[in-house]
């Protein structure tokens, strides 16, 4: 049911994506992301958060930041807020 509400969000939005190096990771616990920064190849960076998204734990996204490795992620723009629906190494 929660795939079936999030699809439906999603279909309404225009899906956006970017692919940079994570320069901050905030988490609530060991398992839960609340927000990542990160750094495009023109050096904007980009403030996201999984919302619903539950992909990378905290240590994987720390583990890319440390050496540099960058990810791709798709989100939506959710009530001003750059919400993530998936991530990729």
């Amino acid at each position: 049911m929660i795939l079936i509400s999030l699809t439906a969000c999603i279909s309404n939005q225009s899906i956006e994506e970017i692919r940079g190096h994570v320069i901050h990771v905030e988490s609530n616990s060991l398992t839960i992301v609340s927000e990542i920064h990160i750094k495009d190849k023109n050096k904007k960076i980009f403030i996201l958060k999984p919302q619903i998204y539950k992909g990378f734990t905290p240590s994987h996204l720390r583990h890319h930041q440390i050496v540099n490795e960058p990810i791709t992620i798709k989100y939506i723009l959710n009530n001003g807020i750059l919400t993530i629906i998936s991530m990729d190494d």
